[in-house]
């Protein structure tokens, strides 16, 4: 079996990528308990759920987009086939095919 030379890039944009989400996550989080620490002694439950909803929502949104650009950003960089990083997306339109050659000598 051969080995894969490019492990090291695949092992730094793994990396990067779950750094990116983590930071993501945890930066919607603590901006949103910032920004309720001021609202919260002013606003009723209800509020609180609601707010928080759209803000997940929005901020999440937001987060997200800008993790996968820098991640993208950064594959084109090392020169990551394209084909790698959208294969788990499941876009029905952007369909990959696999080609093979059967000889009659080998299986």
């Amino acid at each position: 079996m051969p080995v894969d030379q490019r492990w090291p890039v695949r092992l730094v944009l793994t990396i990067l990528h779950s750094v990116l989400q983590a930071a993501a996550f945890f930066a919607v989080q603590g901006a949103f308990q910032w920004v309720a620490g001021m609202v919260a002694p002013h606003s009723s439950g209800a509020f609180f759920v609601t707010a928080y909803l759209a803000w997940v929502t929005v901020a999440g949104f937001v987060a997200g987009l800008a993790c996968c650009a820098i991640y993208f950003l950064t594959a084109t960089g090392f020169g990551a086939n394209y084909n790698e990083l959208f294969c788990a997306l499941r876009m029905p339109s952007y369909k990959n095919f696999l080609r093979l050659r059967i000889a009659a000598d080998a299986c």
